[in-house]
């Protein structure tokens, strides 16, 4: 059993860039089962010190729940569902309209922003562009 959960620690920490390794364990840290979680598409984002990708963990039932979107600076992770949940300051749902947002702006694409922690402000600017 500890040879497991050696090798399943070994493979989020990830190789080569310790951001992406960070990123992996803060992702990882907030599934269900930690050691479940399986990376794809990870990537270093070109605007930041932030890391995108995809996770697949298992669920309270055992089964793998299917690939998420999520993007973290290794210390806060936003998912593609936890973002489902965040409103603008009226109140209006931001639904699937910032995730892409997210990704533009991980690629360099979309404004300077010194946080993507403050979503809802997020919001508003990528609104006005």
């Amino acid at each position: 059993m500890r040879v497991w959960v050696v090798v399943g620690m070994m493979s989020l920490a990830g190789c080569g860039d310790p951001m992406i390794g960070k990123a992996k364990e803060a992702v990882a840290a907030r599934m269900k089962d930690p050691v479940s979680a399986k990376f794809t598409d990870v990537r270093k984002c070109k605007s930041g010190d932030y890391v995108t990708g995809k996770v697949n963990a298992k669920n309270s039932f055992g089964a793998y729940a299917g690939a998420e979107q999520f993007i973290s600076n290794g210390y806060v992770v936003h998912t593609a569902s936890e973002i489902q949940t965040f409103e603008d300051a009226a109140n209006v749902p931001l639904g699937d309209r910032l995730m892409p947002q997210l990704l533009r702006y991980c690629d360099g694409e979309g404004p300077e922003i010194d946080d993507v922690t403050y979503m809802a402000d997020l919001a508003d600017k990528l609104d006005q562009d």
